[in-house]
């Protein structure tokens, strides 16, 4: 369980309302190089209003995650209407359409955390869910959606 951490955050992006879209700008390639795995926030106005990780699994990378949120906001009348499919990012990006309004901005900051290691030939991992979890906590009162 974590009780405590101090975490060096980074603007990634801003994600801009336009005429009824979200706008999620591509992340600085020198940056997204830096950000393989770790935590995310969406801060709308400086306040928290979602937590994550990113970076679990083959393709690893902030880039993944951002572009699974742009995605879904191509698409989300087709997901809403029932003729494309929700996959995980249909929450987030459903929340933020409903709530911001044109000109309204949600920044993304995120923290790096180390890649696995290897210690007395035993493979370590940081748990990002158990990181994601303290920030969801430390953040329940005024997280959008869990």
């Amino acid at each position: 369980m974590v009780s405590s951490l101090e975490l060096d955050w980074i603007k990634v992006i801003t994600v801009t309302m336009k005429d009824d879209k979200l706008d999620w700008p591509l992340v600085n390639k020198k940056l997204a190089k830096t950000l393989r795995q770790g935590v995310y926030q969406l801060r709308y106005n400086g306040v928290v209003v979602k937590n994550g990780c990113f970076g679990e699994g083959v393709t690893k990378g902030i880039n993944r995650r951002i572009n699974s949120y742009r995605n879904m906001s191509k698409y989300l009348n087709e997901v809403r209407a029932g003729t494309k499919q929700k996959n995980g990012s249909f929450n987030t990006i459903n929340i933020l359409d409903e709530r911001l309004v044109s000109g309204d901005t949600v920044e993304v900051y995120a923290v790096s955390l180390p890649d696995d290691i290897i210690i007395n030939n035993l493979p370590w991992k940081v748990d990002l869910y158990a990181i994601e979890a303290y920030l969801k906590e430390l953040h329940k009162d005024t997280i959008w959606l869990i």
